[in-house]
Order: structure tokens, then C-alpha cells, then sequence
């Protein structure tokens, strides 16, 4: 009978052990449902912070797009002003040169020349 009330006592011993353990598994799976829904949220606020960064991503790649085509347009109107400025230099250069020509062949032609030219500078 003493073997008996061993046993009993161990499987009342055995009996509180899993009942704790039970409660701890169900504190555990309480836990872990809560960890899952966090996850979740997470998950759902990391895909919207996603979304807004390629909205901003592409409105910074309009900007930047905008930008440079602002200053290839500037570049090339740049280009084109010096252009027509060395163009325009180069027939006055042209034509004072033929003007020379001529005030050497000519003295009247030169005075004309010259004072084109100093009117020019003016």
C-alpha cells in the first residue's frame, strides 16, 4: 500500500507538472498568435512604405529627367548663341578684312574703312 501511495503521489506529482506545462503551451501559442499579427502588420506597413518610396522614386526620376533636359537645353542653346556669336564675329572679321583689301588698292576706300571701323568700336 506504501508502493501505491507513491505511485499516487508521483502521478498527482506527474498530473500538476502537465497541467502547468499545458497552461505554458497555451500561453506559448497565445504568444506566438500575437507575434503572427504583428508580423502581418508589419508586413502590410512595409509593403505601403513600398509603394509610397517607387511614387517618390519616380516623381525624383521626373525631376531629374526634367532637370537634365533643362540643361542639355541650355547646353545646346549655349553652343548655338556661340556659334551665331563666332559666326557673327567671323563676317565682321570677313568684312573688315575685304575693307583693308580695298584701302590698300584704294586710299579713299581706306578712310571709309577706318572710320566704319572706328564707328564700329564705338
Amino acid at each position: 500500500s506504501a508502493k501505491v501511495e507513491q505511485n499516487i503521489i508521483a502521478l498527482l506529482g506527474f498530473e500538476a507538472e502537465r497541467t502547468e506545462l499545458s497552461q505554458r503551451m497555451a500561453e506559448i501559442d497565445r504568444d506566438f498568435a500575437k507575434l503572427q499579427k504583428i508580423g502581418t502588420t508589419y508586413e502590410v506597413e512595409v509593403s505601403e512604405l513600398r509603394s509610397r518610396l517607387e511614387v517618390v522614386v519616380r516623381e525624383c526620376d521626373k525631376h531629374v529627367l526634367r532637370d537634365q533636359s533643362c540643361r542639355a537645353k541650355e547646353s545646346l542653346a549655349f553652343v548655338l548663341a556661340s556659334s551665331s556669336e563666332e559666326k557673327g564675329l567671323s563676317d565682321r572679321v570677313r568684312s573688315l578684312e575685304s575693307a583693308c583689301q580695298q584701302a590698300m588698292a584704294m586710299p579713299s576706300v581706306g578712310l571709309e574703312a577706318t572710320e566704319s571701323l572706328r564707328a564700329e568700336l564705338r
